[in-house]
């Protein structure tokens, strides 16, 4: 059981992580440049007659600011045009580099608005290489500006902090002693950026996350959208830090926003809760059973994440018999979930890899599934050959070995009618001499697992002599 406490799941997928992006884009490319060519009389107005003329109003004083002060009307205008090529998603490498190199130029000048609008667009150029350079003169520009940045602007420079892995302590710390006056007044997407901006990048502000947050999510909890209770939940998994308040404070607008959920939502959320072994049933139960709408949309890390953390909790409570669910019969929980999800591993079979199946492997171990679910072993064997063991670290195929003395023992695997062996054993010999060939990759734990594993399974003691634990334990 310990084993699948101590696998890491990885990073939850990125899709959450650039929430929002597109909301920091600005106006269009074409503003952009017709903002920029106003500046300079037609060819038609330098001939107009003075009557034309006279009626010609002055620039409002605002106007004539953007255009001269700090920061100036050219590095808004080529801002502009970077973020509108960031939010096309444009692969155009030439437009991209000219753009960079003006930004380039007037770094020195950029005002706060100008310098959030360059990283953000540079954290999505197509170009790293050059993007990264523009990015370090615009983070020591930032540094310089924070003062004068809004909430949004500190949203938008820590998103894209977080997007290119720029961890600047220096400028984090600046931002975060500036939030401490400004955070109150973000909006929800922006809040839950900053948070999760903080801990993609391993910093576990304390000020942030211990105070600011909290007291945020009190006021404006209520009006979090999906991705933002994603993103907030993940952060204090990310940098795991266990706070009940935080979580009890956001379990009923989950609830309430559960249906509008989709496979990568809720298997973020709950991922959080097992992270920090915080346990919601209510919330929970909840999010099964809009699993049964939106399954389909899980990817194979998605579905991983869930059964693992359904199995963590081993929730027993049952589900009311509904219409849709195997016929309505009234299953737990646990149960229903993974009833859900593997039925998607046949979809999500070319994409399986040695971590994904480790996972689902252990949690329907640990779940007793193999008890309800008699064909279940073989599928996971099946699974586990296609996917090929040479491509399995020495932790994972201990802890596929673990996994599979409880689901299915040598000793209790059948043979198929035309005498061959079935997939369950040809795992337990593939296993055997995997093992064997790369028994210097394994470390001591790993050997002892395996050890333990082949003996329970009632393997043959040739498995268990050519794991040389001798020589493990000497080392």
């Amino acid at each position: 059981d310990d084993l699948a406490d101590l696998h890491n799941l990885g990073p939850v997928s990125s899709s959450y992580s650039s929430a929002y992006s597109s909301s920091f884009s600005s106006s269009s490319s074409s503003s952009s440049y017709s903002s920029c060519s106003s500046s300079s009389p037609s060819p038609s107005s330098s001939s107009s007659s003075p009557t034309s003329s006279a009626r010609t109003t002055k620039p409002k004083a605002s106007e004539a600011a953007m255009a001269t002060g700090p920061g100036g009307h050219d590095a808004l205008a080529i801002s502009k045009a970077l973020n509108a090529l960031a939010r096309r998603k444009s692969d155009n490498e030439g437009a991209w580099r000219a753009h960079l190199r003006r930004a380039e130029v007037i770094a020195p000048k950029a005002c706060a608005e100008s310098t959030a609008r360059v990283l953000h667009a540079c954290a999505r150029s197509p170009i790293e290489e050059e993007a990264d350079e523009v990015a370090a003169l615009y983070v020591r520009r930032a540094s310089s500006l924070v003062p004068k940045c809004s909430a949004r602007h500190l949203s938008m420079i820590v998103n894209a902090l977080a997007r290119m892995d720029l961890r600047d302590v220096e400028l984090l710390g600046k931002i975060s002693r500036e939030l401490r006056t400004k955070f109150g007044k973000c909006r929800g997407y922006d809040a839950s950026n900053i948070v999760n901006g903080y801990a993609r990048l391993a910093v576990a502000e304390r000020i942030l996350f211990g105070q600011l947050t909290p007291s945020y999510i009190a006021a404006h909890g209520h009006k979090f959208q999906v991705k933002d209770l994603a993103l907030v939940l993940n952060a204090y998994a990310k940098v795991e830090l266990r706070n009940k308040a935080v979580f009890r404070a956001l379990s009923e607008r989950c609830r309430e926003q559960a249906p509008r959920m989709d496979g990568q939502a809720i298997s973020v959320i709950a991922n959080a809760h097992a992270r920090l072994l915080i346990v919601d049933e209510p919330l929970f139960k909840q999010l099964a059973w809009q699993l049964r709408l939106c399954s389909r949309t899980c990817t194979l890390q998605a579905v991983s994440n869930l059964i693992h953390a359904y199995a963590k909790f081993g929730f027993t409570d049952e589900l009311l018999p509904e219409a849709g669910w195997k016929g309505g019969h009234t299953v737990s929980i646990t149960d229903g979930v993974f009833d859900c999800l593997l039925g998607e591993l046949p979809r999500l079979r070319s994409q399986m890899t040695a971590q994904s199946l480790c996972v689902i492997t252990h949690a329907a171990a640990r779940a007793n599934q193999h008890k309800r679910q008699p064909e279940l072993p073989g599928m996971l064997a099946d699974l586990a050959l296609s996917v090929g063991l040479s491509g399995f670290a020495g932790s994972q195929l201990s802890m596929l070995s673990v996994a599979f003395a409880e689901l299915s023992p040598l000793l209790l695997a059948k043979q198929s009618e035309d005498g061959e062996a079935n997939s369950v054993v040809r795992l337990w010999e593939a296993l055997a001499d995997e093992t064997a060939r790369r028994n210097e990759e394994l470390n001591a734990t790993d050997a002892a697992n395996c050890a333990v594993a082949f003996a329970a399974s009632h393997c043959p003691s040739s498995t268990l002599k050519n794991l040389r634990l001798l020589q493990h334990c000497e080392e």
